[in-house]
């Protein structure tokens, strides 16, 4: 079983889970590979010590429908130019204020 809930990919790999889809691996690819292999290592303190880590990101990439809020992020951190088709759209500017505020916090952003 996977998860794609990005809340629960910590929770499914100690349920016995076989791996998870992850919005927030295209910004900390080697953080959510870390989980998973800190899982398959069996360190459960460093998974679990990493999932709260990830936890206020992956909350902010879903405060709004995915992917506008992942791609604003993408796009603040130069990965993308970002654009959604419609009718989805990018977060507001507010809100891209919000999310930029947690990218800082991870250090993704300047």
């Amino acid at each position: 079983m996977y998860s794609g809930i990005e809340l629960l990919c910590y929770p499914m790999l100690a349920l016995g889970g076989a791996g998870h889809v992850s919005a927030t691996a295209n910004l900390m690819p080697r953080e959510v590979a870390d989980l998973y292999n800190f899982v398959a290592q069996g360190k459960w303190k460093e998974a679990m010590d990493l999932h709260y880590y990830l936890l206020e990101l992956n909350e902010a990439l879903f405060w709004e429908t995915n992917p506008g809020p992942l791609k604003a992020c993408m796009g603040m951190t130069g990965q993308i130019r970002p654009v959604v088709r419609s009718p989805l759209a990018l977060p507001s500017d507010e809100m891209q204020a919000k999310l930029r505020g947690v990218l800082e916090k991870y250090g993704l952003v300047k």
